[in-house]
């Protein structure tokens, strides 16, 4: 069974709840090459995270930009890093990006250079393509690619075997937006969420909230207020958003804690650290944190 999302470039853009009413529960969107009014700013990711949609990244600057060969897929791609690592995507998920015009045989050693160069960026397993049923058979044949994203035009009805993601139609209107449909053909498409924020946490993060977890335990604290000089407000929110439902989370917080936290007068030790999960929950629950 397919997942629906879709795709988007110029304003108006579509709200996140116009997308979910719609059936959606992802959005690919540009970053880095190209004209910054169709590109991934902070406040739309923080919305379309915050109302449970997934983002896939995707770097174009002309349509058919990739015919530039190395340097292109270099630029490319060094630019839409920097975009989107500024926006916190982390560095396990992939950049698409686009060949999105009809190419030919002859054209395609150019994008394969082209996609070559953006691997030299961001690493092979890093490097999609959106394109036609001939790109995706391409990429895939020359091993310039380990994420494929078809879109139905210059396609002659057929789809490649092994796609990621398929765009199947062109121009539908979602909350007075114009968008495209896509489909996911498989569980991990290279999707971007927030829940992903929380298991790139940094150590200062961790220890921040490590910190106020012990206070809470040792009855010296209630955990309650925002972010201190220093951390991430943006990295705080998620931590009330989803501690108590997060188990990669809660797990790797429980990895971070020390266990010299005096309670009752002992140590905690390593079999206590389920304990101090169990308070922050309560403390969510009674509105503590």
């Amino acid at each position: 069974m397919s997942v629906e999302g879709v795709d988007y470039a110029f304003p108006p853009l579509p709200s996140p709840s116009s997308l979910v009413a719609a059936g959606k529960q992802f959005a690919c969107r540009y970053g880095g090459p190209g004209s910054d009014g169709k590109q991934l700013h902070a406040a739309e990711r923080d919305a379309l995270h915050n109302a449970g949609l997934g983002i896939v990244a995707n770097a174009e600057g002309a349509a058919d930009g990739l015919l530039g060969g190395y340097s292109t897929g270099v630029s490319w791609a060094n630019s839409a890093l920097d975009h989107f690592a500024a926006l916190g995507l982390p560095d396990s998920r992939p950049i698409y990006l686009s060949a999105d015009f009809d190419m030919t045989a002859s054209q395609w050693k150019a994008v394969a250079n082209g996609l070559r160069g953006a691997a030299s960026v961001l690493g092979l397993s890093r490097v999609g393509v959106y394109g036609g049923y001939n790109a995706m058979v391409w990429a895939r044949r020359d091993g310039v690619a380990r994420w494929f994203w078809q879109t139905y035009a210059w396609s002659g009805g057929r789809w490649a075997a092994g796609n990621h993601l398929e765009q199947y139609k062109v121009g539908a209107t979602i909350g007075g937006a114009d968008c495209d449909l896509n489909r996911a053909m498989v569980p991990d498409y290279g999707q971007w969420t927030g829940d992903d924020d929380m298991a790139f946490m940094d150590d200062k993060d961790f220890a921040a909230l490590a910190y106020r977890v012990e206070a809470l335990v040792s009855g010296r604290d209630t955990v309650v207020g925002g972010p201190t000089k220093g951390e991430k407000v943006l990295t705080w929110n998620k931590i009330a958003a989803t501690l108590a439902t997060n188990q990669q989370f809660l797990d790797a917080m429980k990895n971070q804690l020390t266990g010299d936290v005096i309670v009752d007068g002992a140590p905690l030790g390593d079999a206590d650290k389920p304990a101090i999960v169990e308070a922050v929950k309560q403390a969510l629950r009674e509105g503590a944190v």
